[in-house]
């Protein structure tokens, strides 16, 4: 796949690896984009972060659309969400 991340941005990109440990340090919820049979499908999850390991624990049922998907196409986008919270005005 051809690189297109960033190109026009390419000063916000985080390259920083404490940085992102923060971010994924922060955040509660990420939202994963899979493709199967080119039907997409996007979904929100509650995650756990491993600093020790650096890795991603999500909270998902032993069976379901979203392991049939990967299974099917392991290939998945995600992007952490922190939670602002509710903000007046």
């Amino acid at each position: 796949m051809q690189k297109y991340h960033l190109q026009n941005r390419p000063n916000r990109e985080i390259t920083s690896a404490e940085e992102i440990r923060d971010i994924l340090r922060r955040g509660k919820y990420v939202v994963i984009a899979l493709c199967r049979d080119n039907e997409p499908y996007v979904v929100t999850l509650s995650y756990g972060y491993s600093e020790k390991q650096n890795c991603l624990y999500f909270h998902v049922a032993t069976k379901g659309l979203k392991l049939d998907v990967i299974r099917t196409n392991p290939h998945v986008c995600a992007t952490v969400i922190e939670d602002g919270g509710y903000v007046p005005g």
